[in-house]
């Protein structure tokens, strides 16, 4: 190669080199390019008017709404600052070149009829912040490798979900509720995290799947009925679930109880061939009615866990394995035919109550090892929880409250007791006497007609008190209220600004109404505990509750104002 050549090949590489930097920094700042849509005031989605744009493009730059499906163009972000409406189905949602969008606390999305994430392009955000909530009519249906997290303080009501098999995730965080009206569904390749609370009215795993509940917190309900085909249900940690209808382990599903996990399973449990329930590390269970283990499935217990079935085994195969000094219960019979086979090791034990009626130990079905044990004996729960609602009166302003217990022992009476954020502030709205002793269905019911004025959640948990005074409480539940209306005389006040560290914190009245005489009084209702103040004036009433903010913990706080009988609740957030 000559000189010339040296030279020219040289500055192709350097043209190239130089060209392939500008490309680069092109394609960067092109990913920067976007539209951003931000909520000005409560409207519709498809109204001009609730919108302000802002862009720094100029392809295919969208007039007046935000489009939630955009193939070119501009990128799409979008902030809900208020309570936003969106009528109709929105399908293909964050589909192309929308880049996410996030509701603030405080604010709300309402989705009119279905959602759906499909389409391709990138993988959008979708945040809501802590006290932000969403509904949404239809079915939300999630079939993109979406990240939704629900934090805590934030609330998703939902008529049905769909995660679908495209890697979705979705994350209820501590102090955050996931509430689908009726089923969840969870496909191959989706994860639902339960760190919170999630309330759904069945709950079904259709070819795979993965639900994680992984924090002290965790807690499910579901409503009907449980089915995990090929998909896995983790419970660990202290988390807790109840279905209060039938389970299914399904075809090759697992349950899987570590640590301290509790389970309640009111009705049948089928664990078929290829299922298995397995609890290890001091987990527990009680299953209300018979178990099922017709095609071979396994339930498996190891390192301290327990179990009790209120009725009775049946195993014409399928096969249970204690480990441990695991403990299992029997209160019914069991009977092993065919390929069916218990196995006891290492200080173990099945107790049956109905022995004589069962499976002996000399069988060749049963098998005891290691000090363990397999026979006689007896276990009585001083109470089995069955249904737990909870009804809003809108006409008479009440709830009414409904439980069922499936089985008492000693149980003296019962009291039903409110809270405002389902944490603390517990008060009791009532009590009622139990039947005592009972192998029956015993529905009780309570009615809390002094309600204080508030719109939204309240939650209630219902404390068994035995004849020696021992108690238990029931899991918490939710019941949403709005105990305003009917109220355009009384006081109305308004807190500010919100959010808020408690500096500069102002609490005043919006309809011109006079405070009157005598003392008002304010607490905070939060994660941590907070004294009564009271002052005779606003400025004196607004100082004492921003000190009380000042020492609150981050998050949503209750401001509770009483006035003579008049009670009001104001919602803000702690920074």
């Amino acid at each position: 190669m000559n000189s010339i050549d040296i030279f020219t090949d040289s500055l192709n590489r350097k043209t190239f080199f130089s060209l392939g930097v500008f490309l680069i920094f092109v394609f960067l700042v092109d990913s920067a390019i976007a539209q951003n849509f931000t909520s000005k005031q409560n409207g519709r989605w498809n109204q001009n008017s609730t919108w302000n744009s802002a862009h720094n493009c100029t392809q295919n730059v969208s007039a007046g709404i935000p489009p939630i499906s955009k193939s070119w163009g501009c990128g799409i972000s979008v902030v809900i600052n208020h309570n936003v409406e969106f009528p109709g189905n929105a399908n293909d949602f964050g589909n192309g070149v929308f880049n996410g969008i996030t509701i603030k606390s405080g604010a709300s999305l309402n989705f009119t009829g279905n959602v759906t994430f499909s389409g391709g392009g990138s993988v959008p955000t979708f945040v809501l912040e802590s006290g932000a909530t969403m509904n949404v009519a239809g079915t939300f249906t999630v079939n993109r490798p979406v990240r939704i997290v629900i934090p805590a303080n934030a609330v998703v009501t939902i008529r049905n979900l769909v995660v679908g098999d495209n890697q979705p995730e979705i994350t209820v965080q501590d102090g955050g509720q996931l509430i689908v009206l009726e089923t969840t569904t969870l496909r191959s390749r989706s994860t639902l995290n339960v760190q919170g609370r999630l309330t759904t009215n069945n709950l079904t795993f259709t070819s795979g799947g993965t639900l994680n509940a992984n924090s002290n917190s965790a807690t499910i309900e579901v409503a009907n009925d449980l089915t995990v085909t090929n998909g896995n249900l983790n419970m660990s940690l202290q988390s807790s679930i109840l279905v209060n209808g039938n389970t299914n382990a399904g075809q090759s599903g697992t349950i899987s109880l570590t640590q301290s996990a509790r389970a309640e399973f009111q009705g049948q449990v089928t664990i078929p061939n290829g299922a298995t329930i397995r609890t290890a590390n001091t987990a527990s269970f009680l299953f209300g009615s018979n178990m099922d283990m017709s095609g071979g499935g396994r339930l498996e217990f190891r390192n301290n866990t327990e179990g009790v079935i209120q009725g009775n085994v049946i195993m014409p195969n399928g096969s249970i394995r204690m480990y441990n000094s695991s403990e299992l219960h029997i209160n019914g019979r069991l009977n092993a035919t065919n390929g069916g086979s218990v196995e006891t090791n290492n200080s173990s034990s099945v107790n049956i109550c109905d022995y004589p009626n069962s499976t002996q130990v000399n069988e060749y079905h049963i098998t005891v090892k290691n000090n363990s044990f397999y026979g006689q004996g007896c276990f009585a729960l001083p109470v089995v929880w069955g249904a737990i609602s909870g009804q809003f009166d809108a006409f008479k302003k009440q709830t009414t409250i409904h439980w069922e217990t499936t089985k008492e022992w000693e149980t003296s009476h019962f009291e039903v007791e409110r809270s405002l954020n389902g944490i603390d502030g517990y008060v009791v709205v009532g009590e009622t006497a139990a039947v005592g002793f009972s192998d029956l269905t015993t529905s009780y019911r309570l009615e809390d007609q002094n309600l204080p004025t508030h719109k939204g959640a309240i939650f209630y948990r219902i404390k068994q008190i035995d004849m020696d005074g021992t108690f238990a409480y029931s899991d918490t539940f939710s019941v949403i209220i709005d105990n305003t209306a009917g109220n355009e005389n009384g006081l109305k006040w308004v807190a500010y600004p919100n959010p808020t560290t408690g500096d500069n914190f102002n609490i005043k009245l919006t309809n011109n109404a006079s405070i009157g005489s005598g003392p008002i009084t304010a607490r905070i209702i939060s994660k941590g505990n907070a004294d009564t103040v009271e002052a005779n004036d606003l400025a004196t009433l607004s100082l004492l509750i921003g000190q009380q903010i000042s020492q609150a913990p981050k998050g949503v706080c209750v401001i509770e104002v009483v006035q003579g009988n008049e009670v009001t609740h104001l919602k803000i957030l702690k920074h």
